[in-house]
């Protein structure tokens, strides 16, 4: 916003995946990794709007722990090395833990947003998942509340 573009570009489509394509990620192995993206970055999308006002405590870190999971969960190297086979089993398990703790998340946020309290064990998992996947410390979930998406 501070500033905007003065001109737009187009670049042209290109992967560094094998033969310029985009096979290696979007497959019939991965298919299924992409359906938990979408959903995904739409809840993000609706929990951001929701709740990127709020700054109280808990819910303005566990929107932040969204946003951190939903990023890890897109990451490009799930769908690279299910491909590829050199880590698929690893890659699997990994993606869907992470498609898991942003459903967890993304209940307790809602949880606690209606005012209800976390439980010890639902304080022990958020602290787990925060220490596990401490990375994005900067992270704006209000970034996701401007994005629109084709319906």
């Amino acid at each position: 916003d501070q500033n905007p573009p003065v001109e737009v570009v187009t670049l042209p489509e290109g992967s560094w995946g094998k033969g310029g394509f985009h096979w290696i990620w979007l497959n019939d192995w991965t298919k299924w990794t992409w359906k938990h993206v979408y959903e995904n970055e739409k809840l993000m999308q609706e929990a951001a709007q929701k709740y990127g006002d709020r700054t109280d405590e808990p819910v303005a870190s566990l929107l932040k722990l969204l946003a951190r999971e939903l990023v890890l969960l897109e990451s490009s190297d799930w769908q690279f090395l299910i491909s590829t086979w050199s880590a698929r089993d690893y890659a699997e398990m990994r993606f869907s833990n992470h498609n898991s703790d942003f459903h967890r998340i993304l209940d307790m946020l809602n949880k606690v947003s209606e005012g209800e309290t976390l439980s010890d064990a639902e304080k022990e998992q958020i602290n787990e998942i925060s220490e596990r996947d401490k990375i994005f410390e900067h992270i704006e979930p209000k970034w996701w509340a401007k994005v629109e998406f084709e319906r």
